[in-house]
């Protein structure tokens, strides 16, 4: 096989060395070339006079038809390849205000844009964009054997997002700049177009009354609408209508609501309705003063009284019986009456309190006795071992 021609990697036919696409089976054969610039340097650095003359000594070209074809593929190579940088530059504004959503709403928004199934961004982006422009280079649509291009397929794909490869050129990056600009400008100027102006609301038939307090302002005549504002202390309300005990206002270009049972119809009426507040909050406060303190006076008076009636006689009928053990000797001589009572004086330390009358008024003559519970609720086991075994003891003997 001779330099100027190659074998097709498809189906192995013998083809001219500068063909793109194999005449036989009509596929691409450029294995290195990936971008439309690599082929179209790859076009220039060939050596047109060697080639014409391989060409023309294998089928017959002259070598002014080799020149004439070379100048058309190149042509047509560089009006492909200036096409792209021409939509490339229309994708700028396009690339700007994807970056704008971006920060606003992330990838997720630029795919709703674009109207993609997922968020495109990142690596993936750059990786879909280079195989889709190669691709667009590499796969001229209608192209013949020697790889005439037809410029007008070659567009760029749609879904395209997030991340674009823009040529690095000054001129390009100003245009990026200068659009980025302007669509950062128009986004300010649509945002502010579109934000909605207040509502106004008819205050012709209007009648300005008074508050005479600081009172919410709702949504609707219900304690249970949204708080919306709140007004001063006699503040100038334009009042529209009335529903029940509620005022219809004009409130910030709007209407609202407010609790009638603050409102006066004039300045004059608001303040007299304020003093006379104030005036009868003065004397709850003071009549309350009143009832505390005659309630402490009273709770005091009690407790005098309560010790004035306790008993004074700090004596007892045994006073250590719940010390220690208490033997015969010890009662030899008391009364069935004595006994009875020395019992009970060891229920009455832990605060019994006595069905029988005269138990109990015995023992609150005592300065010692605290009444807490009846007796029948002191349980055995409160009692220590020393007290039990004296309560057994006294109940025998008596």
């Amino acid at each position: 096989m001779s330099n100027n021609k190659k074998i097709c990697p498809h189906c192995g036919k013998e083809i001219p060395a500068l063909a793109d696409f194999c005449p036989e089976c009509g596929l691409s054969v450029v294995e290195e070339a990936a971008t439309a610039e690599e082929r179209l340097n790859m076009i220039v650095e060939e050596e047109p006079e060697e080639a014409a003359a391989a060409a023309a000594a294998e089928g017959g070209e002259s070598k002014e038809e080799f020149e004439k074809r070379m100048a058309e593929r190149r042509e047509s190579y560089q009006k492909a390849l200036d096409d792209r940088r021409k939509r490339q530059r229309r994708m700028v504004p396009v690339v700007a205000a994807l970056i704008i959503a971006a920060v606003a709403g992330g990838g997720y928004a630029i795919s709703r844009i674009m109207n993609t199934d997922l968020p495109v961004t990142g690596e993936s982006a750059t990786a879909s964009l280079e195989s889709q422009v190669e691709s667009a280079a590499e796969t001229p649509v209608g192209g013949d054997a020697n790889g005439a291009v037809d410029a007008s397929n070659m567009t760029i794909p749609s879904t395209i997002v997030a991340e674009t490869t823009i040529p690095e050129s000054s001129s390009l990056a100003e245009s990026a700049s200068e659009s980025a600009s302007e669509s950062s400008s128009e986004s300010t100027s649509a945002a502010e177009t579109t934000t909605a102006a207040p509502s106004t609301v008819d205050t012709s038939n209007a009648k300005t009354m008074y508050t005479t307090t600081w009172l919410n302002v709702r949504s609707g005549p219900s304690g249970d609408s949204s708080v919306i504002g709140t007004t001063d202390n006699l503040e100038a309300l334009q009042v529209l209508d009335a529903s029940g005990n509620w005022y219809k206002i004009a409130w910030n270009g709007r209407e609202a609501y407010v609790y009638s049972g603050y409102v006066e119809s004039s300045k004059e009426d608001a303040k007299k309705a304020i003093a006379k507040r104030e005036s009868e909050e003065e004397s709850k406060a003071e009549e309350s003063k009143k009832k505390a303190e005659s309630e402490s006076k009273k709770e005091e008076e009690e407790e005098e009284e309560t010790k004035k009636s306790k008993g004074t006689d700090s004596s007892s009928v045994i006073s250590d019986s719940s010390s220690r053990y208490l033997d015969e000797d010890d009662l030899d001589g008391m009364s069935s009456k004595e006994l009875r009572r020395a019992r009970n004086e060891i229920y009455a330390r832990h605060g019994a309190i006595f069905s029988d009358e005269s138990l109990q008024k015995y023992f609150e003559k005592k300065s010692w006795y605290t009444p807490k519970v009846p007796a029948a609720d002191i349980d055995w086991d409160d009692l220590n071992k020393y007290e039990q075994a004296n309560i057994d003891l006294m109940t025998e003997m008596e």
